[in-house]
């Protein structure tokens, strides 16, 4: 849901930023992410102009308005830990340096984590295999864009999605690069993985305990492929990684929670990490 009134601490433009992200039913976490920073840094010098002893009240505003935006999606809950941090322990005459600071920290870290994910790709890893995916995650995208012919998998496979239907995206992009692409409807999802090398999927979080927010079904797919000992990669940038998982309830309805225990490997932008889900082999 769009936050429910303008804050008189948040500068009115911001406000309006703030209710398009969180409105925002077609773009990834990655976009999203990079246009609140983007919003946040274009407004910065209209929201420290009033009285110095208020600008903790303001940062805390913020903080509150970005646990609003997209609460399935690691990247704004971990930004609203900071800003509520900040609002208790930042001077308030340092706030507007140290917003700075962080915005401009923040876009740079999400400008550089697409490269940085595609440099620990393990091609191998993918090269004629039979992979599967659903949904339209921009890193595995991007991921299976930058494969070059002697690396590509041998079909990848996408569920259509729903609700939403993103799936039909993604298989859309892929074939038009010449990637071959077979796209099924939802309910072809145990017979796809009963066929598939390996479960490719992307991420709007990473808890501290290695399970994965994404997309509403990837729960059920990726403990399917677990059972047969197929191996699930996420691949994911590390701003969507934070610390304490919420209660599974307490996640939007269009997306689940799939364990660690069913993930064989993470790509990220720091590096690949083992999971707890079977090996992956090249």
């Amino acid at each position: 849901m769009p936050p429910s009134g303008p804050p008189k601490a948040i500068p009115r433009a911001l406000v309006r930023s703030f209710a398009t992200v969180a409105a925002d039913r077609a773009h990834g976490a990655g976009s999203l992410a990079l246009r609140t920073a983007r919003a946040l840094r274009a407004n910065l010098p209209n929201l420290w102009t009033g009285n110095v002893d208020a600008r903790p009240r303001q940062a805390k505003a913020i903080a509150e308005e970005l646990s609003r935006l997209q609460p399935a999606m690691g990247a704004f809950r971990e930004w609203s830990r900071v800003w509520a941090e900040a609002a208790r322990k930042v001077k308030a005459r340092d706030l507007p340096r140290w917003s700075d600071r962080w915005v401009q920290t923040t876009l740079r870290r999400l400008h550089a984590e697409p490269r940085r994910i595609l440099s620990h790709v393990r091609p191998g890893a993918l090269a004629g295999k039979r992979v599967l995916t659903l949904s339209r995650s921009e890193a595995v995208e991007r991921t299976l864009l930058s494969l070059s012919d002697g690396h590509r998998p041998s079909e990848v496979m996408v569920l259509w999605s729903e609700p939403g239907g993103e799936g039909w995206g993604l298989a859309r992009s892929l074939a038009r690069r010449g990637l071959p692409v077979r796209l099924l409807p939802d309910r072809a999802a145990a017979s796809a993985v009963r066929e598939c090398d390996l479960l490719l999927i992307g991420a709007d979080a990473v808890y501290g305990d290695g399970s994965v927010v994404h997309k509403v079904g990837t729960r059920r797919i990726a403990s399917l492929a677990a059972t047969r000992r197929c191996p699930v990669v996420v691949v994911t940038g590390t701003s969507k990684w934070v610390g304490r998982r919420p209660a599974p309830r307490h996640l939007p309805p269009l997306f689940d929670l799939t364990p660690a225990r069913c993930v064989s490997e993470y790509w990220t932008d720091r590096g690949r990490r083992k999971g707890r889900g079977v090996s992956l082999r090249s």
